[in-house]
């Protein structure tokens, strides 16, 4: 079986000059833990696109909260977790709407509060 190649995608000149570091979504690889190999997937996609983000596909999304997409699905059936876009059968989250989930459940400890 022929080896695998590696190949890191190259933004045009034009997304060059839109690339607002501020709007990018860039996450590392050592600094999430995924088991799953379609998160994986989903985890290398963001690591090699250097465009700018705003929609995220299921495993994208599981990889950025740290969980996986069967969760993410659950949600979906039960009505909970962070809002979703479904746009026929595709399912898309803004990245807006999961840093407003996560922001959401930040707890305050004792010490927090008074800082």
């Amino acid at each position: 079986m022929p080896a695998r190649t590696h190949v890191r995608a190259e933004p045009s000149p034009q997304e060059n000059n839109m690339h607002d570091h501020s709007k990018a979504t860039h996450l590392t690889g050592a600094s999430l833990a995924v088991s799953s190999s379609t998160t994986e997937k989903a985890l290398d996609s963001l690591n090699t696109l250097s465009v700018i983000r705003t929609h995220l596909t299921p495993p994208e999304a599981a990889a950025y909260l740290r969980t996986t997409r069967h969760v993410l699905a659950n949600w979906r059936s039960r009505g909970v977790g962070p809002r979703y876009a479904k746009l026929g059968s595709k399912v898309l989250y803004r990245l807006t709407d999961l840093e407003k989930y996560v922001a959401e459940r930040i707890i305050e400890t004792v010490e927090s509060v008074g800082a």
